[in-house]
């Protein structure tokens, strides 16, 4: 075999690839080895002691070896299947890789089929020679393995940050910047929060995210990464053609993150795997919340309010036209939403909604009809008289709501926390007792068939267990909220004046749920029953003369007694 048939067409390309992970770092020497710079320098010189020409860098800075979707390594790989690479050639066969299967198949399989000459200068593997070929597999395995440490040890570093309520994410929201001085410590970027409260703001006027994506648009409003650009801070995506171009995504991104609270949420993120990076969205509950972190730019109660009106979103009829109340309306009988429906020949006096389930057959629900107009009569009356009555009875107001929620939550509150205590309890019990069953199996004092049976009944056990956890925090955590909408709601209906209007964000942040019942026919006459529940309270009867004197005295009396 003569030289230039192990070195090939001098024709061909030289790929010299080179690639480093922010995983490999986990010495300063180790970083130093394997940075890009040594990594060029290393193949360079190896090309021209042994005489390889026509070389080309391909370069993946900070990409995990686990993946082989790289944009360096794709871009190689694309030259490669068209003929045009002649050798390959990698420092060390785990910058090439740590994921074994794939390596296999490329170094075993594709290059050889495709004449490419592959070389690990570190392990001495050539495959034209034949030379280090045979204990390849072996080091991808070790280098595979290193990987798998490496996820598990960074995954135990989340946790201990987690733990010690320390940020685990140092990723910065759109609105904040790193103070200087503390790199723990985030500062508001006032510029940029401007546009985050006027995402919110347009949100809760009643606009969906594309309308809202539209509207910054029109604005001149430049995106994150055309802002970051502009005040020459680094950005990880590349700004699109048009910089005030925003995308309903975004738009969607900035509503659903509720660091802009001020609060620190960690674990909100996960990957399937080492080797699978696809991001993963921790269910709310299980996400670690911690409060006052940094300066708010969105108070809780509108964060709240956005959240759960996401959940119900509103979609835009064909005249163009939508309604304030959709979303919010469902039927008293059935339990489904009312359609909002419109015309474009009518005028709006002729907006009416229906049950979403009337078909106009038997076994469907009836139509549950009542027009726009109608419903928005009714809450404005609604809303101006518990206005009034906070405003006049303050004190009342607030003692009814509190004597309403003492009976209905306090033991309600005090046996959920019961339950999750002892639900916490066995859980750890199951632990110590899968250890104890794991101990004696080994020791031969428990027989396999009766160490299975135990172990897959603990297993079942424990599984039913966390759900219960799941669900019971997932209660606690509704609770407190209602808290939070409740100085909300108290704080906003004690500022209104007369209201002749109404508009999307005071139904948004009010009601939080309205019910039509069937109609009933008196006096010849059709007539609709409405309930409206309230954010926080849900529905309140304005109590008479009679009653809220009756309530004062109780107060009067409860203050003596004190």
């Amino acid at each position: 075999m003569t030289t230039s048939d192990i070195k090939g067409n001098d024709n061909k390309i030289t790929a010299l690839y080179c690639r480093l992970s922010v995983d490999d770092a986990d010495k300063q020497s180790d970083e130093e080895s394997n940075s890009i710079k040594n990594q060029k320098q290393i193949l360079q010189d190896y090309c021209k002691k042994n005489g390889y020409h026509n070389t080309r860098f391909f370069v993946d800075d900070g990409i995990s070896g686990t993946t082989f979707d790289r944009p360096g390594f794709k871009e190689m790989e694309a030259l490669a299947e068209a003929g045009k690479v002649g050798t390959i050639i990698v420092k060390d066969l785990s910058r090439f890789g740590r994921e074994q299967t794939e390596m296999g198949r490329l170094t075993q399989i594709v290059y050889p089929s495709l004449g490419i000459t592959f070389i690990a200068i570190q392990e001495h593997v050539n495959t034209a020679t034949g030379e280090g070929v045979e204990i390849m597999p072996f080091h991808t395995i070790f280098n595979e393995w290193y990987a798998a440490q490496t996820s598990k040890k960074i995954r135990q570093v989340w946790k201990t940050k987690s733990e010690h309520n320390m940020r685990v994410s140092h990723r910065i929201p759109f609105g904040y910047v790193r103070d200087e001085d503390d790199m723990e410590k985030w500062l508001v970027d006032e510029e940029a929060a401007k546009t985050v409260r006027r995402i919110f703001d347009l949100f809760l006027s009643g606009l969906g995210t594309a309308q809202i994506a539209s509207r910054l648009e029109e604005e001149k409003v430049l995106t994150p990464n055309a802002y970051y650009d502009s005040i020459g801070r680094n950005y990880s995506v590349l700004i699109p053609g048009n910089p005030y171009g925003w995308g309903s995504s975004t738009v969607a991104s900035i509503l659903d993150n509720r660091k802009y609270t001020g609060c620190m949420v960690n674990n909100a993120y996960s990957t399937v795997s080492y080797k699978v990076h696809k991001i993963t969205h921790v269910p709310e509950e299980q996400r670690q919340i911690i409060p006052n972190q940094q300066e708010a730019i969105i108070s809780e109660e509108d964060w709240l309010r956005v959240h759960e009106l996401r959940q119900n979103r509103r979609r835009r009829l064909k005249s163009g036209k939508t309604s304030m109340f959709s979303g919010l309306i469902f039927c008293h009988d059935c339990g489904s939403k009312l359609h909002f429906c419109s015309s474009k020949i009518f005028g709006s006096r002729y907006d009416f909604y229906r049950c979403s389930k009337y078909k106009g057959s038997k076994d469907s629900c009836s139509i549950h009809y009542i027009r726009n107009e109608v419903i928005e009569r009714i809450v404005i009356t609604a809303i101006s008289d518990l206005a009034d009555f906070v405003r006049c009875y303050e004190n009342v107001f607030m003692y009814m709501i509190n004597e309403r929620n003492k009976l209905l939550k306090a033991e309600a509150l005090k046996a959920e926390k019961m339950k999750l205590a002892q639900a916490e309890k066995r859980h750890s019990e199951l632990d110590f007792l899968s250890k104890r069953v794991y101990e004696d199996n080994a020791f031969g004092k428990l027989s396999d068939e009766r160490f299975e049976k135990l172990i897959q009944s603990y297993e079942a056990e424990q599984k039913e267990i966390d759900k219960t956890i799941t669900d019971l925090q997932a209660k606690l955590a509704k609770t407190e909220k209602e808290g939070v909408e409740l100085r909300y709601l108290f704080d906003r209906l004690r500022t209104l004046s007369q209201i002749t209007e109404l508009d999307p964000v005071l139904v948004n942040t009010l009601i939080k749920r309205i019910e039509i019942h069937d109609k009933e026919k008196r006096d010849g006459k059709n007539y609709v029953k409405v309930d409206i529940y309230f954010t926080a309270i849900g529905m309140f009867d304005i109590p008479s003369e009679k009653e809220i004197n009756e309530v004062v005295k109780r107060m009067e009396s409860e203050r003596k007694t004190a």
